[in-house]
């Protein structure tokens, strides 16, 4: 299961923001949304341009990179922060697999969308 994600320097963050599903906090209301400790069930909501889709977008990046599913999203437009176009933007996931936990962690200068034509037809 998704256990938390962090993104840095992507799209609406140009700091590191993370998002974890392992701070259940007071769910008493519905204990359905949680299974093994882990939220497994959200809404996402929020002002207009608070990062809901930037959030949105770097799963589908794991999803691109970690499966044969392309998104088809494009990832060479607004892809860094705006005001950090020189740093790479960075991405953290944190899956839990019963008692194990995978970190997957990776950075990006430069997305080609060549790379993703050939390997995801």
């Amino acid at each position: 299961m998704f256990k938390s994600i962090t993104v840095g320097n992507f799209r609406a963050f140009s700091e590191k923001v993370t998002l974890d599903f392992s701070q259940v906090g007071k769910y008493d209301f519905n204990p359905e949304a949680i299974k093994n400790g882990l939220v497994k069930t959200a809404i996402m909501y929020g002002k207009n341009a608070g990062g809901k889709s930037s959030i949105a977008y770097a799963i589908f990046d794991i999803v691109s990179n970690l499966t044969d599913k392309f998104m088809g999203i494009s990832h060479d437009e607004n892809y860094k922060n705006e005001f950090n176009i020189d740093k790479p933007v960075t991405f953290e996931y944190n899956f839990k697999f019963r008692d194990k936990e995978v970190k997957y962690i990776y950075m990006r200068s430069r997305i080609s969308r060549h790379f993703y034509q050939n390997h995801y037809q």
